[in-house]
């Protein structure tokens, strides 16, 4: 989802790659070298477009996700009143 997600910043929404920052939530017990190098490679981003790693406790000591979790985050004004409106256009299906 992370890659589809950005391949969709990329072509469809012509977000320049350098401006897709992402982080990383891990858990104490995790590598934070490994787990950014997960990242790195499933998400087709560089090194330098990660930032800091969070690291918290979680709730349940049995379900913990191997790799923690990646967020991607564009700051763009522009893209952000973009997506808003095409929201607003969707259809109501509910």
């Amino acid at each position: 989802m992370i890659k589809i997600f950005i391949d969709f910043l990329i072509k469809i929404c012509k977000i320049k790659k350098e401006k897709i920052k992402a982080w990383i939530l891990i858990y104490p017990d995790l590598n934070p070298q490994k787990c950014l190098d997960f990242w790195k490679k499933h998400s087709g981003l560089n090194l330098k477009n990660f930032n800091k790693t969070i690291c918290i406790r979680g709730k349940h000591k049995t379900k913990k996700l191997e790799f923690g979790v990646c967020n991607i985050t564009v700051s763009n004004t522009y893209f952000k009143e973009k997506l808003m409106e095409w929201i607003k256009l969707m259809p109501d299906i509910m």
